[in-house]
């Protein structure tokens, strides 16, 4: 007896051989398909992460500015009631001298001087 296999056990070897591999492939098809949905999870929650945190930060650049252009023009709406309030005191004064004067011209006049 020969210790080289026959034939029929070569065929039969390459078959079992054949089978095993595509067991292996398959299985490793279903390992590769499932690390890839998990890869595939995990990118999508990271760019959605990156996403919020860019967005995040634009929006309270937003707010900054905004809230920084609103004390601006409140600052303005002060400056602008100052000057309102001095140009009625002076408007206000201005009657009240006028008044003045003339109660005093009246007086003056009342009296001979």
């Amino acid at each position: 007896m020969s210790d080289e296999p026959t034939p029929s056990e070569l065929k039969r070897l390459i078959e079992r051989n054949h089978t095993d591999n595509r067991e292996l492939v398959v299985e490793l098809r279903a390992q590769l398909t499932g690390a890839v949905q998990q890869i595939s999870g995990q990118m999508r929650d990271y760019v959605t992460r990156e996403l919020y945190a860019v967005e995040l930060a634009a929006v309270r650049a937003e707010l900054k500015e905004a809230r920084a252009d609103a004390l601006e023009a409140k600052e303005e709406l002060t400056s602008v009631r100052r000057g309102n309030r001095s140009a009625q005191l002076a408007a206000i004064s201005a009657i009240v001298a006028g008044v003045i004067v003339a109660i005093i011209l009246g007086v003056l006049k009342g009296t001979g001087h």
